[in-house]
């Protein structure tokens, strides 16, 4: 609610799906274009050794994402070549699209104002905005493979990197 406004039903809607859009893009980017790229094979095979040979156990929840190495996870992660990095880059862009559908362009909205949105809600846009949820939804395997491979080779076996959290702050 901004100046005493109260938007109506469908803005809010609409600006939660669009915030939704807006969160899992920057979740995506940061676990698998930032973050992933340090727990890499390229990565972790020349500056850890020790922890490449290590990363050949059986990966926890095979399951759930079926890879049965966390190697094979940190594979996945190499930059511009590991299929989940290539994976994350398609799903940022159905991210994105969801956010420029209701808001006209992404990260800046152009179509939002106090009180609600310029956007015209229709039927269509909300069908392609559920296609592009539905093709989303499939990263919740993928986000389980990058907290294996957090929770399994770097902190419970490199104890060192555990306890970077507890550095002071320069």
């Amino acid at each position: 609610m901004a100046g005493g406004i109260t938007p109506p039903p469908l803005a809010i809607i609409s600006r939660n799906l669009e915030s939704c859009g807006e969160i899992i893009s920057e979740t995506i980017r940061h676990l698998f274009i930032h973050a992933g790229p340090d727990y890499s094979e390229e990565v972790v095979s020349k500056t850890t050794p020790a922890l490449w040979r290590k990363a050949r156990m059986d990966a926890p929840g095979l399951k759930v994402h079926g890879l049965e190495t966390v190697a094979d996870i940190m594979r996945g992660l190499n930059p511009m070549s590991g299929h989940l990095y290539l994976e994350a880059l398609q799903m940022l862009r159905l991210a994105n699209e969801i956010t420029t559908l209701i808001f006209g362009k992404s990260p800046h909205a152009s179509t939002l104002f106090p009180g609600g949105s310029a956007s015209e809600a229709n039927r269509e846009a909300y069908n392609q905005i559920l296609g592009r949820v539905n093709s989303l939804s499939i990263m919740r395997k993928r986000l389980s493979r990058s907290g294996t491979i957090w929770s399994s080779s770097s902190t419970r076996r490199n104890p060192d990197i555990a306890g970077q959290a507890n550095c002071p702050v320069i």
